[in-house]
């Protein structure tokens, strides 16, 4: 397990404190819990949710959303995946990486066989999809969490609040979690 100061150092978006929550929520797991990270960008979560117990799968398709950030860095500054992979090389750790689309890869994970799930993918027009795709393959009583509930994507905020479950958003983060029914 690394610091959460070395997934500081990795660019991103996401601020200590919910780095520390995320780094909370997977030392609080069972050993051998199944986790997904959806959308793992540089690695910055991923370092955070890298603990030695469980096992961690990252799925992304290192190419950014259409008219996103992310996707203008991808087609113009770097190769997200092999900044990627050279990041958790460095620090050690070799998480199981699905390089593929979000939907295409829920469509291998079976319902109920995961126990936590952190969404940091698309927070557009996709978000909905993949929310309803991925929220049975979370076991009963099982995490699903996911970043940005703010103003900036109200895609988010729609879709949870729409969604009819009971979530909460973490105090001083911009950090959503549910417990699924």
């Amino acid at each position: 397990m690394r610091s959460l100061q070395d997934a500081i150092n990795i660019p991103g978006w996401m601020k200590p404190a919910e780095l520390a929550w995320l780094r909370a929520l997977a030392l609080s797991m069972r050993r051998g819990a199944r986790f997904f990270e959806l959308g793992a960008w540089m690695g910055r979560s991923t370092v955070a949710l890298a603990v030695d117990h469980i096992k961690l799968t990252c799925v992304d398709t290192f190419q950014g959303t259409v008219g996103d950030q992310a996707r203008w860095v991808a087609e113009s500054r770097m190769d997200l995946y092999a900044t990627f992979t050279r990041n958790m090389r460095l620090l050690g750790l070799n998480p199981r990486v699905l390089k593929m689309d979000i939907l295409q890869a829920a469509a291998l994970v079976a319902n109920g066989s995961l126990d936590a799930v952190f969404d940091d993918s698309d927070h557009d027009v996709y978000f909905e999809r993949h929310f309803w795709a991925w929220l049975p393959k979370v076991k009963h009583g099982g995490v699903y969490c996911g970043h940005d509930y703010s103003w900036e994507f109200p895609e988010v905020i729609r879709v949870l609040r729409g969604s009819g479950l009971q979530f909460t958003v973490i105090r001083g983060t911009s950090i959503w979690a549910l417990i699924r029914p």
